[in-house]
């Protein structure tokens, strides 16, 4: 955690406002409706497969095969698609993430200003990411990029890795803290994202988070989950960027959405709206196979007749 806050006070020092200043902004996008929905205040509590992309240690939290597809619909026909497996392994659990960006009927001209039809382009990132607890309050992880951008003319491709931690206090207060999108050149878009949860009232989660970035001002984001029932929750949260709220409007900080889980199947979606531009939404499918809970295994016990061992 040391080496984390010190590298949150290094880009706090060194930040800046130039926006827009790194490519691949497929690595801006944020994972999971249900993050999303709490206003990607999730470094701090990343208690589910898209632990990956918010903060590795966290996938330490999940267990069994897991399977995840989720579809984000964009402005002007814009698509993003992700797909994550995971399974347990080196006593912590393994994710392997593909995302599929396109941006469809996009308009080419020469030099001549003249008019040379259309084209599809597209970026993808291919992800690898583990997550252990060190100790019984302490959890780690890492992952891997690659990213590449089809751009017509140009591609480009770069690679990242994230490292993550999380610290247990109690059953009740997690904190977390997450270097992300750290990489060999300036081109990448890298931050800091720390952040706390707090389990302490009764079927209700509540998070903050601090976001310091290396291309823009630092951002605040906060979310709270209320579990109606155990298999319907709903979730609400607030950012003040990355996106400028003044231009947009104070409403695009605000972020909605909901989940529902039903027996190996959980459904989660988010609203989210962007002022001037519109409004988006996500949604995503987890299923897999889960560990037997104690209270659904049976033990056997033989024992010596005459020994009784």
């Amino acid at each position: 955690m040391n080496i984390l806050f010190l590298a949150a006070s290094l880009i706090a020092i060194f930040s800046n406002d130039d926006v827009g200043t790194t490519m691949y902004p497929l690595l801006k996008i944020g994972v999971g409706p249900r993050a999303v929905a709490l206003g990607e205040a999730y470094v701090g509590l990343s208690d589910d497969i898209t632990a990956a992309y918010w903060n590795p240690s966290g996938l330490n939290d999940v267990n069994g095969l897991q399977f995840y597809v989720s579809h984000h619909e964009w402005f002007l026909d814009i698509r993003d698609e992700y797909f994550i497996l995971g399974m347990p392994g080196l006593n912590g659990y393994f994710a392997l993430g593909c995302v599929y960006s396109s941006i469809p009927g996009v308009e080419i001209w020469d030099e001549n200003n003249e008019a040379q039809g259309t084209e599809n382009l597209w970026s993808g990132i291919i992800s690898l990411s583990h997550g252990r607890r060190i100790s019984e309050k302490i959890a780690v992880g890492i992952g891997l990029k690659a990213v590449y951008e089809d751009l017509y003319e140009e591609t480009m491709h770069d690679f990242a890795v994230d490292i993550g931690t999380k610290v247990y206090l109690s059953d009740k207060i997690h904190f977390g803290g997450a270097l992300r999108n750290v990489s060999y050149t300036w081109d990448v878009p890298s931050d800091i994202k720390l952040g706390c949860c707090y389990l302490g009232i009764k079927r209700m989660c509540m998070l903050i988070d601090v976001t310091l970035p290396s291309d823009n001002i630092p951002s605040v984001h906060t979310g709270v989950e209320y579990a109606i029932h155990e298999y319907f929750s709903i979730r609400t949260g607030w950012r003040s960027g990355p996106y400028d709220l003044a231009k947009l409007g104070w409403y695009s900080g605000i972020t909605a959405g909901f989940g529902i889980t039903y027996g190996v199947f959980k459904l989660d979606y988010a609203f989210v709206p962007y002022g001037k531009l519109g409004v988006t939404h996500r949604i995503a499918i987890t299923t897999g196979l889960h560990r037997l809970h104690p209270e659904n295994s049976l033990l056997i016990t033989v024992r010596d007749g005459e020994t009784q061992q």
